[in-house]
């Protein structure tokens, strides 16, 4: 009943405060995400496209001609080989490649001498120009409130949620299908560490594949072995922007506590 009833951040971080334990408390934020907030696909797909540019920039041995609608065309085919491309996104890449701007050419650069425009040329929007400027589209906020986004920023609003409600936390860095950011937190009742995936939890929810068969708010609560269990292919690279001395994998994952404590251990030591 409460959770629809969030409209500001103010009354997330009020409701949250009112419960006892940790595990209600990150339900709180949780049944927020699943009752509010959309992972934003297209931009994910742009992401995708901005990961792929040796098919589209200037230093393949294939060029395409965004200079006409076939080429275009071409290049539209070629990419949905690679990856998902839907409608919506299509449709954004045919507005968006192909339109004309001048780039200049230097003359050859002599030593002591002033660099010189030596002539320009027309160039043409490809699809990675088109996905950049799709991927930076800011994500979408009410009262405080993510609405709509992707890791980066879910991530970042699930800490600052954590920090003002007085759980330890970390940013956890690695890659899931991609380049992939989560959290964990601390189990003040078990003390237990758990990871908390928002990106995943919608994805279980809208009945991606990737998320596994599992139900959306086990990727709230994971356990480092049960997330491991949940996707066998995740890496986990760093924690806090800290790199790990060996990255995390299904077969080491057991180690992954150990390696933390070594992390929050040295940065104790810095602070004092």
């Amino acid at each position: 009943m409460i959770y629809t009833s969030i409209d500001r951040y103010e009354n997330l971080i009020f409701y949250a405060n009112s419960l006892k334990t940790t595990k209600e408390k990150i339900m709180v934020l949780s049944r927020y995400f699943l009752n509010n907030v959309n992972v934003d696909y297209i931009k994910l797909q742009a992401k995708k496209i901005i990961n792929s540019t040796k098919n589209f920039d200037d230093s393949t041995e294939q060029r395409f001609d965004f200079s006409s609608p076939e080429g275009i065309d071409e290049a539209l085919a070629k990419l949905k080989e690679k990856q998902e491309i839907s409608p919506q996104l299509e449709w954004l890449l045919k507005r968006g490649a192909g339109k004309p701007y001048e780039t200049p050419k230097m003359k050859p650069f002599i030593l002591g001498e002033k660099p010189e425009i030596d002539h320009y040329e027309t160039c043409y929007t490809n699809f990675v120009e088109v996905a950049q400027e799709i991927e930076r589209k800011p994500s979408d906020y009410c009262n405080g409130l993510i609405m709509n986004g992707n890791c980066d920023v879910f991530s970042i609003f699930a800490k600052e949620v954590m920090d003002d409600l007085g759980i330890e936390n970390h940013l956890v860095d690695g890659k899931g299908e991609i380049d992939h950011i989560w959290n964990m937190y601390k189990d003040e009742e078990s003390g237990e560490w758990k990871h908390f995936d928002m990106t995943y939890l919608i994805y279980a929810r809208d009945g991606k594949k990737i998320a596994g068969e599992v139900t959306p708010l086990e990727w709230a609560q994971a356990t480092t072995e049960r997330l491991f269990e949940m996707q066998p292919t995740r890496t986990i690279t760093a924690v806090d922007d800290i790199k790990l001395s060996t990255s995390i994998t299904a077969e080491n994952c057991s180690s992954f506590v150990e390696e933390v404590a070594k992390i929050l251990s040295n940065v104790d030591k810095k602070k004092a």
